[in-house]
Formats: C-alpha cells, structure tokens, sequence
C-alpha cells in the first residue's frame, strides 16, 4: 500500500513538473487588440494652404461651413505651403505660428487672408497682433525668432513628401483634392467616410 501511494505522488510530481516547463515554454499571451475608433470621431481635413493665395482664403470659407453643417465631426489641420520664399509670401505664415504660441492661431488664422489681401507688412502685422490683444513683444520676437521659420519650413518638407504641387491642397483620408472645390465635393466624402463608420487611415 505504501509502495502505491509513493509512486502515486511521483507521479503526480512528474505531471506537474511537465506542466510547469510546458508553461514556462510557451509563447505569452497576445496582447488584446486595440478598440476601434468610435463613430463619432472627427474626420481629419489636412489642409495646404497660403495666405497670399486667393483660392485658399475662398476655400477657408467653405470649410467653415462645412464645420457648421458636420458639427464636432471635421477636424481641420492647417499646414503651411507659402508660395514662394521672399518675405511676402512668408510673413503671414510666421505671423500665424508667432500667434500659436499665445494660443490665439485661430484669430489669427481667420484675419490673415482679408488683411493680406489688403496688403499687409510688418507693421500691419503689429497692429493685427495688438487688435487680438495679443502680447506685441512676445509676437515680434516670435516673428524673428529660427524656430519660427523653422516651423514654416517643416510643413513645406512635408508637402513636398507628399507631392504636393497647388495650393489648396486638401487630403481627407486617402483622398486628395487639388484646388477650389464646392462644398458639394467635400460633402460626398464626408457622408461617405461617415457611412463607412468614421475615420481610418490619414494619409
């Protein structure tokens, strides 16, 4: 009897022995997969654009209305693509980081297009910046400052990866448009983006 129990615990000893280097063997548990982004996300309009450019102020005013009719469902990402490297085409792109860094971009990036269309200097600039009650000294510190420019030029590398030759130029998750377009254009996108459930894959 005693000789049955002994070899009974050896083995089970030798099953759980087994067990454990099984164990310790194997490969760990794949992680969950990540959830899917929810209906309601907003749908990433990137957008290359200049202020000297006429097409893309007009533009402006159509994604404005589209941002009234899709309510916290558009996300507008502004990228710089000044035309042009001489001071008039940059000035107005410095000016709207300057204004970024004061929290005010969207003030600011809603009256460059009327004030440049008008002509618009350094001066003007000031003047635009004290109108947003912005900090003056910090602003024209900021329109000097390399990083400034830098922040300009980052955008331009990153238009130029990807091609692009027009401004504006809009990408809206694996589609681009080239140009002005009607606010029918990017309608039928946007409802067929929002039918397929919501963003994927930004380009």
């Amino acid at each position: 009897m005693q000789f049955f129990v002994r070899a009974l615990c050896l083995c089970l000893a030798m099953l759980a022995g087994a067990a454990g280097a099984t164990d310790r063997g194997a490969a760990p548990p794949a992680p969950p997969a990540a959830a899917p982004a929810p209906v309601s996300a907003p749908i990433p309009i990137l957008v290359y654009s200049a202020y000297t450019c006429p097409y893309c102020a007009q533009s402006t005013t159509i994604l404005t209305g589209l941002q009234k009719k899709y309510p916290g469902r558009l996300r507008l990402i502004y990228k710089h693509f000044p035309l042009g490297r001489d001071a008039q085409a940059l000035l107005p792109h410095l000016a709207a980081v300057a204004a970024a860094e004061q929290g005010k971009l969207d003030l600011m990036h809603a009256t460059l297009f009327e004030a440049v269309a008008r002509g618009l200097d350094r001066n003007g600039l000031r003047m635009l910046a004290r109108g947003l009650k912005l900090d003056e000294k910090r602003f024209l510190t900021a329109l000097d400052a390399a990083s400034t420019r830098a922040a300009v030029e980052d955008d331009v590398m990153q238009a130029q990866a990807l091609k692009v030759n027009a401004t504006p130029t809009f990408y809206i998750e694996g589609f681009k448009l080239e140009g002005l377009h009607q606010a029918e254009v990017f309608e039928r996108i946007i409802e067929h983006k929002l039918a397929a459930g919501g963003p994927g894959n930004a380009p």
